[in-house]
């Protein structure tokens, strides 16, 4: 699996790490799943470097739709790492500005410092 993921309830967090050829049943999968687990509220931390995202601006449109209706459920903060020279940070980027309604949505070349906001805004 593309994306794979820790639902941590007793902390209150996700954390995921994408690799290989990331399509949109993937990214729909991951959403679905922190929705049955009933973690859409939890802080998410979501390593995309050494992801290749292969969706269409149709996809995006999805992916940007279906977060748009997951925010009326109080999401919790997501931190997005990624390197910025590979093709993710271009997706990451639009999943960022399509999916900042009712939430907070940083991008981080680094997993350090993703964690340090992530729990610090998490604490807040």
């Amino acid at each position: 699996m593309p994306i794979e993921f820790t639902i941590d309830h007793s902390a209150r967090r996700v954390v995921a790490r994408a690799h290989g050829t990331v399509s949109l049943p993937d990214v729909l999968s991951y959403f679905d799943a922190i929705m049955v687990e009933s973690a859409s509220a939890y802080p998410k931390l979501f390593d995309a470097r050494g992801a290749t995202f292969e969706l269409s601006d149709d996809d995006v449109m999805v992916v940007g739709a279906r977060a748009s209706l997951y925010a009326a459920f109080s999401p919790g903060p997501t931190a997005l790492v990624v390197d910025p020279m590979d093709n993710s940070a271009m997706f990451i980027r639009r999943y960022q500005n399509l999916a900042k309604a009712g939430r907070e949505v940083e991008i981080f070349d680094s997993r350090d410092r993703a964690e340090q906001w992530l729990w610090s805004e998490a604490e807040d």
